[in-house]
C-alpha cells in the first residue's frame, strides 16, 4: 500500500518512470480463486510455504491489505512482510494447496 501511494504522489509530480506496480505487489497467479479456496490443502508453517500455493488470502491490518491472494505461489519476499499483525494465518501456520505427486 505504500509503494501504490509513493507511486501515485511521484506521478503526480512527474517524477515516475513506467514501471509495472501491479505485478510488484502480488506475486504469481498459479491458478484460479475460487479452484485454490475449494482445493484439496493441507497446513504447513509459513516458513515452509514458500514456493507453495496459497489455499487462502494472507495480509497484514492494518490497513487489511492482502500480500498474498488464494492461488498466488508464496515467495520469499511474502513470507518477511508477514509479520505482527497478521491474518489468514492458524498459529503461526498457513493454508495451501496440496502438491500432486
Amino acid at each position: 500500500l505504500y509503494r501504490a501511494c509513493y507511486y501515485l504522489y511521484k506521478k503526480k509530480r512527474g517524477q515516475v518512470e513506467n514501471k509495472n506496480y501491479s505485478t510488484q505487489l502480488h506475486g504469481e497467479k498459479v491458478t484460479e480463486y475460487l479452484t485454490a479456496v475449494n482445493g484439496d490443502v493441507e497446513v504447513v508453517s509459513l516458513s515452509n510455504s514458500i514456493g507453495r500455493v496459497s489455499a487462502d488470502n494472507i495480509g497484514v491490518f492494518p490497513p487489511c491489505y492482502p500480500v498474498v491472494i488464494a492461488g498466488e505461489r508464496i515467495t520469499e519476499d511474502n513470507v518477511k512482510l508477514l509479520k505482527g499483525n497478521v491474518f489468514g494465518l492458524l498459529d503461526g501456520k498457513v493454508k495451501v494447496l496440496k502438491e500432486k505427486l
